[in-house]
């Protein structure tokens, strides 16, 4: 759960028009 958020998160950060669930790229 850990690795996910971080990831959500991160994708968020460089894309913050990507919505929640989908991938950064």
């Amino acid at each position: 759960m850990t690795q996910s958020t971080t990831m959500l998160k991160a994708g968020a950060r460089h894309r913050r028009t990507t919505p929640k669930g989908e991938s950064p790229n």
